[in-house]
């Protein structure tokens, strides 16, 4: 747990009943831990990037996996997991191209967003499209469905992030 008070923050644990307190952070430590971490490394957004994208593929390729779902029996209704997996893979990959092209020349800009849109629309329907190929599994619409709107979430809540941050001078 995070407890703050005034300007200073502690960090809390609970383990087996007990409290640890880890560290007072003041709140301007933090902001400039927050300018590091969005400082911007070229190399790593683009290496979780194509990492990530290598991911999706390989899971994709896999013959005859199973479809994920949960059953309530209480109120009859059976809820497939596959579609909120497909939305949050494709919510990481769009979040992570905004970092690493959004970033890259300092300047995040709507021309950026509609090309990281086109790119994971782009994506998204080849993957499913690339499944009908593969043995025991097949393309599903409402599967790209999902994985367009995880690309769009995932680049529009990065991208309002970003902007946030630029407006707050965390990143410059």
């Amino acid at each position: 747990m995070i407890y703050l008070t005034s300007c200073m923050f502690r960090i809390r644990i609970h383990f087996q009943g007990k409290h640890f307190y880890l560290k007072k952070y003041n709140v301007l430590y933090l902001q400039a831990e927050m300018k590091k971490l969005f400082e911007y490394h070229p190399r790593s957004y683009q290496f979780l990037f194509w990492f990530w994208l290598v991911i999706i593929l390989i899971v994709s390729s896999i013959p005859r996996l199973p479809d994920p779902s949960i059953e309530l029996k209480s109120f009859h209704l059976t809820i497939r997991t596959d579609y909120i997996l497909h939305f949050l893979q494709y919510a990481i990959l769009g979040g992570l191209f905004v970092m690493w092209q959004g970033l890259r020349n300092k300047i995040f800009t709507n021309r950026t967003l509609f090309i990281a849109l086109v790119i994971g629309i782009a994506l998204a329907s080849l993957d499913e499209y690339h499944q009908h190929y593969i043995p025991g599994r097949r393309y599903n619409p409402v599967d790209m469905f999902y994985n367009v709107l995880g690309v769009v979430s995932g680049l529009v809540f990065t991208a309002l992030y970003i902007r946030k941050m630029i407006a707050k001078g965390i990143i410059q």
